[in-house]
C-alpha cells in the first residue's frame, strides 16, 4: 500500500501534515515580477535554471510572465520538461558515457529549440556523428571556464579552436557561448562585483576573439540570481541563468540579495526533552545543510542546531521565547540552501493568506543522470 497525504486547495494551511515545504504565492511572484523588471528593456532575457525548482509547473509560470526558455542541469531534468511541453531547453552541463549522446541528439530531434554546451572536441565528435545518423543539426554552445574552475574550456585560444572544429563538423552547429560564474552568486556585493567582473572581462574577450574570426554568435548566457543586476550593467551577457531568485534561501539573503523567501519548511515538534531543548520532525532527509543550517523563521529564541536523519533538533531559550513551543505545536524554517533541499521533497504547496492554492509535483527530483 502506497502511503499517501490529504493536500487539496482550499484547505487551511493548519493542517497540512508536516514536514512539507510550501511557497508563499505572493512572495514568489513578486520576485518574478522584480527579476523580469530588472532585465526589462536591456536586451539581455531570462532564461531560469530549473535545476533550483525541479518542477515543469513552475518553469511553465516563468515563460508564461516572459522568459525566453529554461536551462537544465541534466538530462534526465530536460526529458521531464520536454515532456510536459517545455520547448526551449539549454543544457548546462557536459555528458559523457553510456546512453547519454543517443539521449542528447534524441532531445534535439524532438525539440528544434533544445541547445547543449560542450567543451571538448570528442563530445563535438559523438553528438555531430548521432546527429549526422539522425540526418538532424544539433545547436551548441562553446562552455568557457571563468574561473570557476569546474569544466567549460579555460582560455579565448582554446574557445576558438573548438569553435572552430565544430563550424568544420556537419551535423552540428556553434549558436553562442556558456560563461556561468557559479563562484561569484552567493558573496558579499564587493566580492560579487569583482569576482564576476574578472569573469564576464574573460568571457567578453572569448566573445570579441570569435567574432573576429567569424563566429556568429547568437547566444550569449551565464549569470545567475547573485551577480542578474550586474551582468544587465556590463551588456555582456544577452541571457541570465537565474534560479534560485524564485524561491530563495538564507544563503542568497544573506547575501544582500533583494528576492523574498517564499519557500518554507512547516515542522512539527515532536518531543520537548527539557526548556532548553526541543525536537522537530524536519531531519537531514528534510533540510539540507550544505549550505548550513536551516533557521527557525516563526519562533524567537529557537535556533536549528542539526538534522540528524529523521529528528531536527532545536536550542530554546526560555528567556527569548516569544510565545510558547510545545509538543504539536508548529515551527517554520527558512531553507538554507533551496536547490538541494527542493532536491528532497516530492512536492511544492502553493499558500496564499494561510489557504492552500497550489500543488505541484517536484518532478524532477532525483533526476540526476
Amino acid at each position: 500500500m502506497t502511503a499517501t497525504r490529504t493536500i487539496r486547495p482550499g484547505m487551511p494551511v493548519s493542517e497540512l501534515e508536516t514536514p512539507v515545504l510550501t511557497i508563499d504565492m505572493d512572495a514568489m511572484e513578486r520576485n518574478l515580477a522584480s527579476m523580469l523588471g530588472m532585465l526589462a528593456g536591456s536586451g539581455v532575457g531570462l532564461r531560469p535554471h530549473l535545476k533550483t525548482a525541479k518542477s515543469p509547473a513552475l518553469a511553465q509560470r516563468m515563460i508564461d510572465a516572459g522568459a525566453v526558455g529554461i536551462c537544465c542541469a541534466k538530462l534526465s531534468e530536460a526529458e521531464v520538461m520536454a515532456d510536459a511541453g517545455i520547448a526551449d531547453i539549454l543544457l548546462t552541463s557536459e555528458v559523457a558515457g553510456p546512453g547519454t549522446f543517443d539521449r542528447l541528439v534524441a532531445l534535439a530531434q524532438r525539440l528544434p529549440g533544445f541547445k547543449a554546451v560542450v567543451d571538448n572536441h570528442w563530445a563535438v565528435a559523438e553528438i555531430a556523428s548521432r546527429a549526422r545518423a539522425r540526418d538532424i543539426i544539433v545547436n551548441l554552445l562553446i562552455e568557457l571556464d571563468v574561473h570557476t574552475h569546474r569544466s567549460g574550456q579555460p582560455t579565448p585560444e582554446g574557445t576558438l579552436a573548438l569553435a572552430n572544429i565544430i563550424r568544420d563538423t556537419e551535423g552540428v552547429r556553434l549558436i553562442g557561448v556558456h560563461g556561468y560564474a557559479g563562484h561569484a552568486q552567493v558573496r558579499p556585493l564587493e566580492d560579487r562585483q569583482r569576482l564576476n567582473g574578472e569573469a564576464m572581462a574573460l568571457l567578453s574577450e572569448t566573445v570579441e576573439l570569435l567574432r573576429e574570426h567569424n563566429h556568429e554568435l547568437a547566444i550569449v548566457s551565464g549569470g545567475g540570481t547573485g551577480t542578474a543586476e550586474m551582468d544587465v550593467a556590463n551588456g555582456i551577457l544577452n541571457e541570465v541563468q537565474a534560479g534560485s531568485f524564485l524561491l530563495m534561501d538564507t544563503l542568497y539573503r544573506d547575501a544582500g540579495l533583494q528576492f523574498e523567501n517564499a519557500l518554507r519548511c512547516r515542522s512539527t515538534i515532536i518531543s520537548r526533552p527539557t526548556p532548553e531543548r526541543a525536537v522537530c520532525d524536519a531531519g537531514g532527509k528534510t533540510l539540507s545543510s550544505d549550505g548550513g543550517k536551516a533557521e527557525v523563521e516563526s519562533h524567537r529564541g529557537v535556533r536549528y542546531t542539526h538534522g540528524s536523519d529523521e529528528h531536527g533538533s532545536l536550542a530554546v531559550d526560555p528567556t527569548q521565547l516569544d510565545r510558547e513551543l510545545n509538543i504539536g505545536d508548529t515551527i517554520t524554517l527558512l531553507p538554507s540552501h533551496v536547490c538541494t533541499t527542493v532536491n528532497l521533497h516530492d512536492q511544492f504547496v502553493g499558500v496564499r493568506n494561510g489557504v492552500v492554492e497550489a500543488v505541484w509535483p517536484i518532478a524532477t527530483r532525483g533526476h540526476v543522470w
